[in-house]
């Protein structure tokens, strides 16, 4: 076994603990057992050697989905279930990030979809590309046909593809970039994830309702003790 090897089978070590302490601090109302499945879901696609790459990556999808995407598809299901006339919509913006610094696989960033939704691309123009330009249209125009209308696809403003609704029972989302198509639109985003959080885990016990079963039992044993006394 070469020195690089063992430095990277290190590292990949390293990061692995990383990966459950993030894990540790986001499920701590759960307590071990959710810490051990959700490091079982993140890190089935690893192989028995994952690159470090890759597990900073699930670092990142750990933290996107708890705090970002869960969150967001509980709400879209709310809505799409209880609203009377108002439509749903769901979209993934992907667009690669201008920030300089990042690794290769990073996408987007939180909330850099707002700068093309407003339009900043046009208003300085020498600080954006032209496929820049192309995204900020296709945003402004589908979030002005919703304004108007409260459908993204009808309205005034041309757009490059039909938007479909999110609904009750069938789950597009449009992924939104500067090269907007039919093939834009796909469903039941990382579906896989949201029902773990949404099912599994939600269905552990917390530590604290587990302390206190173990608290009522001991007690429940006491008086039994006590009676038989």
């Amino acid at each position: 076994m070469t020195e690089t090897v063992v430095v990277v089978k290190l590292v990949v070590l390293v990061l692995r603990e990383d990966v459950k302490g993030l894990l540790a601090g986001l499920t701590k109302e759960k307590g071990s057992a959710a810490i051990s499945s959700a490091y079982s879901v993140y890190s089935s696609h690893w192989g028995s050697a994952p690159e470090p790459a890759m597990v900073k990556k699930t670092v990142a999808d750990i933290e996107t989905d708890f705090l970002f995407l869960v969150p967001t598809q509980i709400a879209l299901q709310l809505h799409a279930n209880n609203s009377t006339g108002a439509r749903t919509y769901s979209y993934l913006f992907n667009m690669k990030t201008r920030i300089p610094g990042f690794p290769r696989w990073v996408e987007a960033e939180h909330a850099e979809d707002l700068q093309y939704v407003f339009g900043k691309p046009f208003a300085t123009p020498l600080a954006y590309f032209p496929r820049h330009r192309d995204l900020s249209g296709y945003m402004i125009a589908y979030w002005t046909n919703f304004a108007k209308t409260g459908d993204p696809s009808n309205g005034s403003h041309r757009v490059p593809v039909p938007w479909p609704a999110f609904t009750k029972s069938h789950h597009p989302y449009l992924t939104i970039n500067h090269k907007i198509n039919k093939n834009s639109i796909s469903y039941d985003l990382r579906s896989e994830y949201v029902a773990y959080w949404t099912q599994t885990y939600s269905s552990l016990p917390s530590v604290r309702r587990a302390e206190e079963e173990e608290e009522e039992e001991e007690e429940g044993g006491m008086k039994r003790e006590e009676r038989e006394d």
